[in-house]
C-alpha cells in the first residue's frame, strides 16, 4: 500500500515537473530577446551556463510549496525574473546564484507572494547561509550574578512594614510584613510597596 502511494506521488511530481517545463518553455519561446545573461557564478566560484528553465522550475516549486497553482502567475513571475536579470546584468556582469535567488525572491514579493518568497528562500539558501542569516543573537557577559545561582538568592532580604502617613500623622497606606532587600531605605520600601504590591 505504501509503495503504491509512493509510486503515485512520484508520478504526480513527474507530471507536475513536465507541466512546469512545458510552461517555462512556452514563456522562453515568446521572449527570445531575453538572453543577455549567458553565465552564472556558483557559490564555489565556478562558472556555468545560465539556464532560464531552472528559474521557471524554481518559481514553480516556490508557488507549489505555497499552495499556488496558477500557470499565468508562473508565466508572469518567470518573465519578470528574466527581464530583471537581463536589466540588472545586461550581459556585462555575471550574476551569482545568490543574485538569481535574490531576484526570484524580489519578484515573488512584488507579486504579493511573500509567503512563497519565504518558502523559496528557506529551500534555496544552504544551511550555512540560513544560520548566518538568522544570526546568533546578542550575547552578554555576566556581571552582577553568578552562574547556577538565582539573582534573588544573592540579595539579602528583610521583613518590614510599609506605612505612609499624611501631614497629620494618620496612615493613608499600610502593609505589614513585606519582604524587601535589606539595602533599601524605608522611603524606597514605602514607595515600591504602595505602587506595586
Amino acid at each position: 500500500m505504501e509503495q503504491t502511494s509512493s509510486g503515485a506521488q512520484k508520478q504526480t511530481l513527474t507530471a507536475k515537473s513536465q507541466e512546469t517545463q512545458r510552461v517555462v518553455a512556452t514563456i522562453l519561446e515568446q521572449i527570445p530577446g531575453l538572453a543577455k545573461v549567458r553565465q552564472v557564478r556558483h557559490r564555489d566560484g565556478s562558472l556555468a551556463e545560465f539556464a532560464p528553465e531552472k528559474v521557471g522550475a524554481a518559481l514553480a516549486a516556490a508557488l507549489r510549496d505555497a499552495g499556488v497553482n496558477d500557470e499565468v502567475l508562473l508565466a508572469r513571475c518567470t518573465h519578470q525574473t528574466l527581464v530583471r536579470l537581463d536589466r540588472d546584468f545586461d550581459g556585462r556582469a555575471v550574476p551569482t546564484t545568490e543574485d538569481v535567488e535574490r531576484v526570484i525572491a524580489l519578484v515573488l514579493i512584488d507579486n504579493n507572494l511573500a509567503y512563497a518568497a519565504k518558502k523559496y528562500l528557506q529551500t534555496a539558501l544552504p544551511a550555512v547561509d540560513r544560520e548566518r542569516a538568522a544570526g546568533i543573537g546578542l550575547r552578554f557577559r555576566r556581571r552582577y550574578s553568578r552562574a547556577g545561582v538565582h539573582p534573588y538568592d544573592q540579595i539579602e532580604w528583610e521583613t518590614r512594614d510599609a506605612v505612609i502617613t499624611n501631614e497629620k500623622g494618620k496612615a493613608v497606606f499600610e502593609q505589614r510584613g513585606v519582604e524587601v532587600p535589606k539595602s533599601w531605605s524605608q522611603g524606597a520600601t514605602n514607595i515600591v510597596v504602595s505602587k506595586y504590591f
